[in-house]
C-alpha cells in the first residue's frame, strides 16, 4: 500500500481531485481485503466526500460500489444496499451498462448476506446476461458463481449445477491464485453427478 498512500500524498499536493479520490478507493479496497474494513470504511468514505464536493456522477457510481462493499464486509448488508441502489442509479443515469451490471451483481451478494438468497438469483442472474453480452468473461465467471452459490441456497445444489459448471470452465482458464481460489470454491459447490 505504500505506492497508495505515495499517489494519495502527490494527488493531494497537485490538487487533483479525481485521483485523490481514486487512491482513496484503492486504499478502501486494499484495506478491505486485508481484513480492516473500518479502516477501507474511513477511505471510501473520503473518497465519497470529494465526489459530492465534486458533484461528479461517475466518481460518486463507481466509489459507492467500493462503499457498498466496505459495508458488507463490516456485516451491515442493509447499509451496502443503500451505496449499491444509489451506484446501479447513476451507472444507468451514465448509460454504463457493464458497470450497472457489477453494481447488481454485488447487489444479489448482499441479498444472500441477509439471508435471502431468493431475492439475489435475479439480480445475478442479470449480471451474467450483460457481461456474457459485453464478452466481460472474468466478470461473467464471477457472476456465475455468485448465481450458483444463491441457487444453492435458495432451491439446493440441483439448481446451481449448470451456473456453477460454466463458472468453472471460465475460472479453468485462467492460471493465477484468484482464479483458482474462486475454481475451488465453485468445485466444492458443485453437486456430485
Amino acid at each position: 500500500m505504500p505506492l497508495l498512500d505515495k499517489a494519495l500524498d502527490g494527488y493531494r499536493e497537485l490538487s487533483i481531485p479525481g485521483g485523490e479520490g481514486d487512491a482513496l478507493r484503492g486504499l478502501s479496497h486494499a484495506h478491505r481485503l486485508l481484513g480492516d474494513p473500518s479502516a477501507a470504511r474511513r477511505f471510501i468514505e473520503g473518497a465519497l466526500s470529494i465526489a459530492a464536493q465534486r458533484r461528479n456522477r461517475a466518481w460518486d457510481a463507481f466509489w459507492s460500489l467500493e462503499a457498498g462493499r466496505v459495508f458488507l464486509a463490516l456485516g451491515a448488508p442493509e447499509q451496502a444496499l443503500v451505496h449499491y441502489q444509489r451506484a446501479a442509479s447513476l451507472q444507468r443515469q451514465l448509460d454504463d451498462q457493464v458497470r450497472e451490471a457489477a453494481v447488481l451483481d454485488a447487489t444479489g451478494e448482499a441479498y444472500r448476506e441477509s439471508a435471502r438468497p431468493g431475492d439475489a438469483v435475479g439480480f445475478h442472474r442479470y449480471a451474467a446476461e450483460v457481461f456474457r453480452r459485453f464478452g466481460e468473461r472474468w466478470r461473467l465467471a464471477v457472476a456465475l458463481r455468485n448465481l450458483g452459490v444463491a441457487l444453492a441456497a435458495a432451491e439446493g445444489p440441483r439448481a446451481a449445477a449448470e451456473a456453477l459448471e460454466e463458472a468453472a470452465d471460465l475460472f479453468a482458464a485462467h492460471d493465477d491464485p484468484t482464479a483458482r481460489r474462486h475454481l475451488a470454491e465453485v468445485e466444492s459447490l458443485r453437486p456430485p453427478p
